[in-house]
C-alpha cells in the first residue's frame, strides 16, 4: 500500500529531500521515487511542478522565517532580550536547516531565488529594527544586522561537529558582541 502524505508532509519531506539529495530531486518523478509514492499522489496536492515549487518555497519562508518573526515581535521585553531569544530560537528549532540547500537551488531557479530574497528581507528587517532599538545607527547598525542574518543562516553548517547545547552556549557570546 502506498504511503499517504498530507500537503504539509509533502512540503516538509520535499525540503528534506532537497537537503539530502540536492536540487536534482526537485522533479516530479525523482521526488515521487524518493518518497515512495506515485505521481498521482503528487498531482493530488499540486496542479503541476511550478505550483509545487511555489508552495514549497512559500512553506519554507512561512515556517522558517515568518512564524519566528511573529513570535519575536510579540515577545515582551526589550530589544536585547528579543534578539537573544531570536538567536536561541533559530538554533533550538533548527530554523536554518534548509537555508544552504534552498540558497544553492535559488542560483538556478528564479522562483526559489525570489523566496530567498523575500526571506532575507524579512529577516534583515526584523534584526535591523531590534538592533536600531538597542541604539545603533548608521554603518554600525547595517553591519551588525547583516552579521546576525548571515551568521545564523550559516551557523549550522559552521557547527557541523557540535551539538545543540554547544551551539546554544555560543549564542550568548555572539549576542554580547552584537549589542556591545
Amino acid at each position: 500500500m502506498e504511503k499517504r502524505y498530507n500537503l504539509e508532509d509533502w512540503l516538509e519531506l520535499a525540503l528534506d529531500a532537497l537537503a539530502q539529495k540536492g536540487q536534482d530531486v526537485i522533479s516530479v518523478q525523482r521526488l515521487c521515487e524518493h518518497l515512495g509514492v506515485s505521481r498521482g499522489s503528487f498531482y493530488w496536492h499540486f496542479r503541476n511542478r511550478d505550483q509545487f515549487i511555489e508552495k514549497l518555497v512559500s512553506y519554507w519562508v512561512e515556517k522558517l522565517t515568518i512564524s519566528i518573526v511573529c513570535v519575536v515581535e510579540e515577545l515582551p521585553g526589550g530589544p536585547e532580550d528579543r534578539l537573544l531569544f531570536l538567536a536561541q530560537q533559530i538554533i533550538d528549532s533548527d530554523a536554518a536547516r534548509y537555508d544552504l540547500p534552498v540558497r544553492a537551488w535559488a542560483k538556478l531557479n528564479p522562483i526559489a531565488a525570489a523566496a530567498v530574497k523575500r526571506a532575507d528581507k524579512i529577516r534583515y528587517n526584523l534584526v535591523r529594527e531590534l538592533i536600531a532599538d538597542i541604539g545603533f545607527t548608521g554603518e554600525e547598525l547595517e553591519v551588525r544586522s547583516r552579521m546576525f542574518v548571515v551568521y545564523y543562516s550559516l551557523e549550522k553548517a559552521l557547527s557541523v561537529k557540535e551539538n545543540k547545547k554547544e551551539r546554544l552556549a555560543r549564542v550568548k557570546t555572539m549576542h554580547k558582541l552584537l549589542i556591545s
